[in-house]
């Protein structure tokens, strides 16, 4: 996947190894096979549906929801402010 600059989007991004998401106001659904994920912004609404192994979270009020496949949570980083994050079993 690479990197995902953007603003007030929607869309289902597929991940390859590392990944950086740039932007605000966006609602995004991230699949495939992520090692890292990077996050900076700020009101983005993010799924993850796939195992990745850490989180580094710059945002402001975002909120992730995360799929666990293994039952581990991943690594997460959140220097940011008012995130949430929930986390699922599969």
């Amino acid at each position: 996947m690479g990197a995902f600059h953007n603003f007030e989007s929607n869309a289902k991004l597929a991940c390859v190894g590392d990944a950086a998401i740039r932007g605000s106001n966006n609602e995004l659904t991230i699949t495939g096979q992520c090692f890292s994920l990077d996050l900076a912004g700020s009101d983005n609404k993010i799924k993850v549906t796939s195992d990745f192994g850490k989180i580094a979270a710059v945002n402001i009020s975002d909120s992730f929801q995360c799929d666990l496949f293994d039952g581990k949570p991943p690594t997460i980083n959140d220097v940011g402010s008012r995130n949430r994050l929930t986390l699922r079993t599969q």
